[in-house]
């Protein structure tokens, strides 16, 4: 799905919504926030950001359970457009987006996982590999509860959040009460592609760009191959074969 499609997505009416949705779709249907950045204008953003990303990211390899490069690459690129100053991560995992944060930027990164999935000894592991990053703290604990404390800490920053768990309809349920802060500027929900929970974000119409949108894919689909080779091919035969797309990332504006 291109853009243009995605654009017309958002516009959600009484008969094509579902019923227990309506209320709140046209809720935010009055105010648009999205609507202020044009996407010609963020395509400018990513020819802007490409190099300093290739320069200061790579080499990177593939770590299991992380996001695909590129997809690190459209939250970084969104981070320049918004002049964010702080990134709150939920769920690390073994921390490939949080080290491609910390690469690419001088900015703070907090990283928060209740290590639940993968287990203390991965997030203490995790914490002490990416020690070596004078920018990132790593805590472990609920998200739910640690991010509103984070935001309520950093009134005056530029945040961006990058949500990897929660996951779908409960990752929007939370993005909206993140967007009750100002100093948010914009959201990124991974798995928005996934075939499962696909662009499950249209319903919320603060919805602005999907990873896979053809443009995108076109252009920077070749940053996953330019990693450490090995790494990358297997990425791209273990996770891009079952989806083309990848998981991808699902992006909103405050």
């Amino acid at each position: 799905m291109g853009f243009e499609d995605e654009v017309t997505s958002v516009f959600i009416t009484k008969d094509n919504a579902p019923n227990n949705r309506i209320e709140e779709i046209m809720e935010d249907a009055k105010n648009p926030k999205w609507e202020n950045m044009d996407i010609e204008n963020f395509k400018i953003q990513c020819s802007e950001s490409i190099s300093t990303f290739k320069e200061k990211v790579f080499p990177m390899s593939h770590l299991d359970n992380g996001i695909l490069i590129r997809e690190g690459f459209a939250f970084c690129a969104m981070c320049d457009y918004f002049s964010v100053d702080l990134i709150i991560e939920s769920g690390m995992a073994r921390g490939m987006s949080t080290e491609m944060f910390a690469k690419y930027f001088d900015t703070e990164v907090i990283s928060i996982d209740n290590a639940l999935v993968y287990g203390t000894q991965i997030f203490n592991n995790t914490k002490n590999r990416l020690s070596k990053y004078h920018n990132v703290t790593c805590i472990m604990g609920n998200s739910l509860k640690k991010i509103p404390m984070i935001l309520n800490s950093h009134k005056d920053a530029k945040v961006g959040i990058f949500l990897d768990g929660p996951k779908g309809k409960e990752a929007v349920k939370f993005a909206k009460k993140c967007f009750k802060y100002p100093s948010v500027k914009f959201v990124g929900i991974h798995d928005e592609c996934f075939p499962k929970r696909y662009h499950e974000m249209d319903l919320w119409n603060k919805t602005f760009f999907y990873t896979d949108a053809d443009w995108f894919m076109d252009k920077y689909y070749n940053l996953d191959l330019l990693g450490e080779e090995k790494d990358q091919l297997k990425v791209k035969s273990d996770i891009l074969d079952f989806n083309p797309n990848g998981h991808g990332i699902g992006f909103a504006i405050n």
